[in-house]
């Protein structure tokens, strides 16, 4: 794999099931909470805690299908960027769909927006919801899509199509690590043709 393990494509017996990957701050002292979750998405992102509370309580789930990341993440608010500097010095080529919930999964989560994220393009200041679920995709995937999807950067969508392809995002991160790889494979090869349509 590349790009800080985002771009990770395990090769196992197809019959078996998909790790998830957990990180939580519970067992962290409070005082190091934030700085461990800021290490933990620094792959993507520069983080502002200038704002952050002393005591930051998040968790992430995430699981890899193939060469699509799929993640859940329950945190208090916090401010994310990318800047000029960042994206030279990382090469990251991939984008990030984010779906924007109003409450957990588990207590019937409530879809606020969806929002595409190009991180080959500069992210100017913006805030994480308390809960969201996320796909991380490689810009080839896309094909020729990727330059029209890359103008609806940092742009919300909420319209009939993004809260379709919500809901398949939601339910592959709930019943996806459950299936066998056979199964998700050909579900993951469909995902970017939802993202563009």
């Amino acid at each position: 794999g590349n790009c800080c393990g985002l771009d990770l494509e395990v090769r196992v017996n197809s019959f078996s099931k998909h790790p998830v990957q957990k990180f939580s701050t519970a067992s962290i002292a409070p005082a190091d909470q934030f700085e461990a979750f800021r290490l933990r998405i620094g792959a993507m992102f520069e983080m502002d805690g200038s704002t952050a509370p002393k005591s930051f309580d998040a968790a992430i789930e995430s699981v890899h299908f193939g060469s699509m990341l799929v993640s859940r993440m329950r945190t208090q608010h916090f401010v994310y960027k990318r800047c000029r500097r960042r994206i030279a010095s990382d090469f990251i080529d991939h984008f990030m769909i984010r779906i924007d919930l109003e409450r957990r999964p588990e207590d019937g989560a409530r879809v606020n927006q969806l929002l595409v994220i190009d991180l080959s393009q500069i992210s100017e200041p913006n805030q994480t919801p308390h809960h969201n679920v996320s796909v991380v995709l490689p810009r080839r995937s896309f094909g020729a899509s990727a330059d029209r999807l890359a103008m609806l950067h940092q742009r919300p969508q909420s319209h009939p199509g993004a809260l379709f392809l919500a809901d398949h995002l939601l339910s592959l991160m709930s019943h996806g690590p459950g299936l066998e790889r056979q199964v998700t494979r050909p579900i993951s090869n469909i995902t970017p043709s939802l993202v563009i349509n």
